[in-house]
């Protein structure tokens, strides 16, 4: 079983992956190797279980597509029921109420989730009636690229931000937030993207610090004022939530950890500012902070995570449909 640590974060002691890419790297481009159209096209995952409609309906269970790339995620969802459990990949997700009826459930795949058949268990009560369905979907391979980036020595009397216990302590506060499972589901379709710029940096990216081995995975998506401008733009809140962390780290910088419920979360670093405390309710659009260059990082900019179910996932697929929802 994959460590949830490994997979939450994408960090090694080797290298945090946070930085900016550089600028001859200006390009849009997906690393995925089926594009969003195909994915898009996909036909969801439905299944009946007769069982189970002594109390009323029979249930159907449905995934959003029949596969998700690694460091993709999917909607599951049940017509009817009052609990229920979703088992995969060696972990398990419970299904919480979805908007107009019935349960639901965001399935993370993580980076280095193996690709090939997959599937989820499903186990639905209703009434007095339980009963269990697989889902079966397939896991699509995606292609990292690799970026090599130049780290200058920390100024005397500052922390190293590369400093494997420095790395560690900041890795288990975020992971302890993005664990967390709010009951309710403050979001709605569909997420906005939180900044205008360039993208300077793909989710799943591996990278190596300083001429030193390869590892890990970027967290995140990064996001900068085209050059030639000047850097400052406005940070918004993708979706509806509440904050759970407003703090000055050292690796992140000004970061803002955003509960979105069920398990989702979102977060966005390198701030210059941050205009939001924890505890703070946030609509999608508000503005809570500012496009900098604290923390870790070769230039200004916005660094966007998602995680669901603990587990950092592709945040340009939430905007882009190829996820299904």
């Amino acid at each position: 079983m994959i460590s949830r640590r490994s997979v939450v974060l994408g960090l090694t002691a080797a290298g945090v992956s946070t930085l900016a890419w550089p600028a001859s790297h200006l390009l849009e481009r997906t690393p995925a190797k089926v594009p969003a159209e195909e994915a898009r096209a996909q036909e969801p995952v439905a299944l009946k279980l007769p069982s189970l409609s002594a109390d009323g309906p029979p249930l159907e269970a449905s995934l959003s597509a029949t596969s998700a790339f690694q460091g993709g995620a999917l909607r599951l969802r049940t017509n009817i029921g009052q609990s229920g459990l979703a088992s995969f990949l060696g972990r398990s997700v419970s299904l919480l109420p979805a908007p107009g009826g019935g349960l639901e459930a965001y399935l993370a795949v993580g980076v280095l989730d193996d690709p090939g058949q997959a599937s989820a268990a499903v186990t639905v009560a209703s009434g007095t009636l339980t009963d269990t369905v697989t889902l079966p979907f397939h896991i699509t391979e995606t292609d990292w690229t690799v970026d090599y980036i130049t780290i200058p020595p920390p100024q005397p009397g500052d922390p190293d931000p590369l400093d494997p216990a420095i790395v560690r302590a900041e890795a288990d506060l975020l992971a302890s937030l993005y664990a967390a499972v709010s009951p309710g589901r403050y979001w709605v379709e569909p997420w906005m993207r939180p900044m205008d710029g360039v993208i300077t940096g793909y989710f799943g990216e591996q990278r190596s610090y300083n001429g030193g081995p390869v590892g890990g995975h970027h967290g995140g998506t990064d996001i900068a004022t085209p050059i030639g401008q000047e850097p400052g733009a406005a940070i918004k809140a993708a979706n509806h939530g509440v904050v759970a962390l407003s703090e000055r780290l050292i690796v992140r910088g000004n970061m803002v950890v955003i509960d979105h419920g069920g398990g989702v979360f979102s977060g966005y670093a390198h701030m210059s500012d941050r205009t939001v405390a924890a505890g703070d309710s946030v609509a999608q659009g508000d503005v809570i902070g500012t496009e900098g260059a604290t923390g870790l990082v070769t230039g200004a900019h916005l660094h966007w995570e998602i995680a669901v179910g603990g587990i950092l996932v592709d945040a340009l697929r939430w905007i882009d449909g190829s996820q299904g929802f």
